[in-house]
């Protein structure tokens, strides 16, 4: 399941959960043309994350005008500085922390091909001077990568059931003093000419250690992607 908080409508911002982040997109730019999202997330607490904005922000809920009862709808009349304050507090309350892709395709039926997306972190956690900044680089501008995942293409039988599904999963080890040198890169070039592929090359040169796992599609109760696999590991 994903969560998803949503660019800005006229009166604040959507939030919701979804299976499927493109056709969710599908739906809501039928009715609001060039609609993004400003964040979605895979996670396996969607739904206690999307209750925990519901409890927290009951008083900024926007009013369903089209409803024939005055019913609260999921869009927030709340700046995103502090919407995403909270999703990062849920987040850490859970023990997770933020990975974001280059890709939506593992959220959409795309996790079926063949397919390679980068893995970065989430500019919140870089010591940013000012406080503000963690909110508004959140998931702007240049990144620092922190692995990839690798997808072979799925077989399926006769029945058009899949029966095998695998790919591969590399993180990047970096100990404390190889991280200080890959902030202090991050901070030299932040800003800059160069752009995210080149920069990924930069940290990819320096020739980190890496950790590399298989991961493979599997059912439980409903078929798990190697995608998804790779991130619940």
């Amino acid at each position: 399941m994903y969560f998803y908080i949503t660019t800005r409508l006229n009166e604040g911002y959507k939030v919701g959960i979804t299976n499927d982040i493109e056709k969710r997109q599908q739906q809501y730019t039928t009715l609001i043309p060039n609609i993004k999202f400003y964040l979605y997330a895979q996670t396996s607490a969607a739904e206690e994350i999307e209750k925990s904005f519901k409890h927290k922000f009951v008083d900024y809920r926007i009013i369903n005008k089209t409803s024939s009862k005055e019913m609260k709808s999921e869009v927030y009349q709340v700046k995103i500085k502090y919407l995403l304050m909270h999703f990062m507090n849920c987040i850490h309350m859970c023990k997770y922390s933020v990975i974001l892709t280059d890709s939506q395709y593992p959220f959409t039926e795309g996790a079926y091909i063949n397919n390679k997306i980068n893995l970065y972190l989430s500019n919140y956690y870089l010591p940013f001077k000012n406080y503000n900044a963690k909110f508004i680089m959140f998931n702007a501008g240049m990144k620092i990568k922190v692995g990839e995942i690798e997808i072979g293409d799925a077989e399926f039988d006769k029945n058009n059931k899949i029966i095998k599904h695998g790919g591969k999963l590399t993180l990047y080890d970096f100990n404390l003093d190889e991280w200080k040198k890959i902030i202090n890169l991050f901070f030299e070039n932040v800003g800059s000419s160069i752009n995210q592929e080149n920069f990924d090359k930069i940290i990819e040169n320096l020739n980190f250690k890496k950790n590399t796992e298989n991961v493979v599609g599997q059912y439980i109760m409903d078929y798990i992607s190697p995608w998804e696999e790779a991130f619940i590991c």
